[in-house]
């Protein structure tokens, strides 16, 4: 069995003394969101982000750069892609309760990745991906004996939700539409990941 237009996520935990990076940036999110520094009004959600103001954590997101380049490097050259003139893009994200983001892709990027800053796995909103393929799900109509709680093949599954800690990170295609399950139960703690697309320039 030869696997085909195969859409893919790669996950790994970053290694090494993480726990006194994540909480400095949680201590600096908390702090830009109690003076509203955040914007958060021009996506299609009530996400707080960085997005468009680069210059908030521009140390740390140096760091995290840095941390996440040896499994990027990685990923690319298990794709066989070109390594070279690759350029990054990132910035931070903070959700409280009842807070969530849309299903959105990352295009024209070539890859994309989310690392978990601060993450409460009981309460937190899920990083959910959308089948990519939508039209396999019509087969259910005509074969009802498929029973999706038992099936292995994700080829049916509407959405794809990995489990994640703490330092985690995932990288998967741009493309590959995603979003973040609406936070429903309080938590004593921010989301908050670090988001980045990598592009391919000439």
């Amino acid at each position: 069995m030869q696997s085909i237009f195969s859409p893919w996520i790669h996950k790994v935990s970053i290694g090494g003394n993480t726990s006194q990076l994540n909480k400095i940036i949680y201590d600096k999110v908390e702090a830009y969101l109690d003076d509203s520094k955040f914007d958060s009004d021009f996506w299609n959600c009530n996400v707080w982000t960085s997005f468009k103001n680069k210059n908030l954590f521009e140390k740390e997101e140096r760091i995290l750069d840095q941390m996440v380049s040896e499994p990027i490097k990685q990923v690319i050259q298990k794709l066989n892609y070109s390594t070279k003139n690759l350029k990054m893009q990132s910035w931070l994200n903070a959700y409280k309760e009842f807070q969530w983001q849309e299903f959105h892709n990352h295009l024209p990027s070539l890859l994309s990745g989310v690392y978990f800053v601060s993450f409460d796995e009981e309460n937190h909103g899920k990083l959910s991906f959308k089948n990519p393929i939508p039209q396999w799900r019509c087969s259910l109509i005509a074969n009802p004996g498929i029973d999706l709680d038992q099936t292995n093949d994700l080829l049916y599954k509407e959405e794809f939700v990995p489990q994640v800690k703490e330092s985690d990170l995932i990288i998967f295609p741009s493309g590959l539409d995603h979003g973040v399950k609406l936070t429903k139960k309080k938590s004593n703690k921010l989301r908050i990941t670090y988001s980045f697309n990598i592009m391919c320039e000439e």
